[in-house]
């Protein structure tokens, strides 16, 4: 018998399905992305249960004919793609003839489709891959396609899908992205027959990321347009003071196709470079525009990653595009806080009032040196006596030797220890805002609030709905009374998303702890350092933030002593 053998159509299919089909969003992508290259002007979508139980769009674009209707269940049929040439010249969404057929296989799918109102319509019906039927039928021009069942007839894959809220989060970024590449297009969602946003058709870009992002938000971030002669980079990117706690908000888009593409990436982390903590992302909503030719779509079965002929042009101007419009406002902040923040480093004695600017690393050991050798000569002294070095470290010297502590870092495992003991006890205070912050949330957000109010409420931060996706914050916990409330409850939205139940209080507490503790480059008076110090040393873990980041460093005096060669 001979050891390799021809797989089964079925299986064959079903094979083929898991490389196009992954999830729920996975469906509503495609079908998304088939609309839109039919020129349809408006798409509807109803999800039930995340999309597990039901996915119906439907458009109002060309539709097709009976012939075509059928046709387009095939493997490799497809109406956007005629030769080996075309490859090179991708004008359209989609093009490999896998979605439909891929999708009917692992489902109970009904399409009806019509080119005309006035004329009879098709109906075809097919479950998991096999022809039910094809009917003529009344409809209006455009096409329905109904998903039912996803995963059916594959169990293994079916225990694979994550809760209903989760698909449905997938499900909301795909359609997002999309929106924000469409503007033109009126987009609507719904889910388990509530209505979850309606975007009608803008007049630009900006228009449509108001609709989905709020304006505050949009009119936080600064538009970028970047021109050669083959090569267009334009879009919305954030200052590097306002940053998210993870990616979420940064969709690239080439040719208008949402995309994951590590030049791209790599590029945007670059500009911001030396700007933002390594902790922290940036926002961006990039377009990428270029000849068809210069990028191969091809090069994943869902086309979501592309690769580029020239990338190192493209992520040198897509550098260059962000660097010249953060940098040149940044410019002018840095006029404004020239008498504080030195350019180059820069320490502080705050118990004598003096600040000290010098221009390399060999100054500034000599500098710090010289004055810690006067405070070790001291050994009078039991006491500390702090120095604050860069705005981000104390230096706390005593005979005993020299401790250094991330000021940032140190009060993070404060609070953190704090907010969770007071968490365990049910202790946790709130503090009313004076004036109470309005803050409006993406689709994906509202969703998470509404059904994490709860433990929102259980931190001590009270917020209420106000209308659509719009919510007020009435009050944050007591201890981190200074923070910025909308970003708090952005950054805990992100935070619950991302964990699982086991770590999620933890992240939540981390997450709190590090909105309420005090900057770098935040000066500090001697008391401050002192207190902090005492603080951090009962601590149950004083040496590492929540994050795991060191928060201090001891240098005994014989340690110095061997370090510099006198023992």
């Amino acid at each position: 018998m001979p050891s390799i053998r021809i797989l089964p159509e079925e299986l064959v299919n079903k094979i083929a399905a898991g490389e196009v089909v992954e999830r729920p969003a996975s469906i509503v992508k495609e079908l998304v992305e088939n609309s839109i290259d039919a020129k349809s002007t408006r798409i509807t979508i109803d999800i039930q249960q995340g999309g597990k139980k039901l996915i119906r769009l439907a458009d109002n674009g060309c539709g097709m004919e009976r012939e075509d209707a059928i046709l387009a269940f095939e493997r490799h049929a497809t109406s956007k793609l005629r030769d080996e040439a075309g490859l090179w010249a991708i004008k359209t969404m989609g093009f490999r003839g896998e979605a439909l057929p891929s999708i009917a296989s692992v489902s109970r799918l009904m399409m009806v489709t019509s080119i005309d109102a006035a004329r009879l319509g098709v109906k075809v019906e097919i479950e998991g891959g096999r022809l039910i039927g094809v009917y003529d039928t009344g409809a209006p021009k455009g096409t329905l396609v109904e998903v039912k069942d996803i995963f059916f007839n594959m169990p293994a894959r079916l225990k694979f899908l994550k809760a209903m809220n989760t698909e449905l989060r997938h499900i909301i970024e795909i359609v997002t992205q999309h929106a924000i590449a469409n503007y033109r297009i009126h987009f609507t969602l719904s889910h388990n027959r509530k209505l979850l946003f309606d975007f009608p058709d803008s007049r630009d870009i900006r228009s449509r990321l108001h609709q989905i992002y709020g304006m505050e938000f949009v009119e936080s971030l600064k538009e970028i347009d970047s021109k050669s002669d083959h090569l267009n980079v334009h879009g919305f990117v954030s200052l590097p003071q306002v940053t998210m706690a993870d990616r979420t908000h940064q969709v690239f888009f080439v040719n208008g196709r949402p995309v994951r593409n590590a030049t791209l990436t790599h590029a945007l982390y670059e500009a911001y470079r030396n700007t933002i903590h390594k902790d922290r992302h940036p926002v961006a909503f990039l377009f990428i525009e270029m000849e068809p030719a210069s990028v191969d779509v091809n090069v994943h079965p869902t086309k979501r990653e592309v690769a580029f002929r020239d990338q190192g042009s493209i992520h040198d101007m897509v550098v260059t595009a962000i660097r010249e419009r953060i940098g040149s406002l940044e410019t002018v902040n840095d006029k404004e806080r020239k008498d504080i923040i030195s350019e180059h480093f820069q320490w502080r004695d705050i118990e004598n009032g003096k600040w000290w600017e010098v221009e390399s690393d060999v100054a500034f050991h000599s500098r710090v040196m010289e004055e810690m050798q006067g405070y070790l000569l001291s050994t009078d002294r039991e006491d500390y006596r702090f120095i604050q070095i860069d705005g981000t470290f104390i230096v706390a010297v005593s005979h005993q030797g020299i401790t250094i502590i991330d000021q940032h870092a140190a009060h993070e495992r404060i609070l953190y220890e704090t907010l969770k003991k007071a968490y365990n006890f049910k202790q946790i205070t709130s503090q009313s805002l004076l004036i109470p912050v309005v803050i409006e949330l993406s689709p994906a957000e509202t969703i998470i609030l509404r059904e994490q109010m709860g433990l929102i409420t259980s931190i001590g931060i009270e917020v209420e709905e106000f209308s659509g996706a719009s919510f007020i914050i009435r009050s944050v916990p007591s201890v981190l009374s200074g923070c910025d409330p909308r970003m708090l409850l952005l950054d805990l939205l992100t935070t619950i998303s991302k964990n699982t139940s086991t770590n999620l209080m933890d992240a939540v507490m981390a997450t709190m702890a590090c909105h309420g503790a005090v900057r770098a480059n935040q000066p500090l008076n001697s008391n401050q350092m002192s207190q902090l110090m005492k603080d951090l040393e009962k601590t149950d873990m004083p040496h590492t933030c929540p994050h795991g980041r060191p928060t201090i460093i001891r240098f005994m005096t014989e340690e110095l002593k061997r370090m510099f060669k006198r023992r």
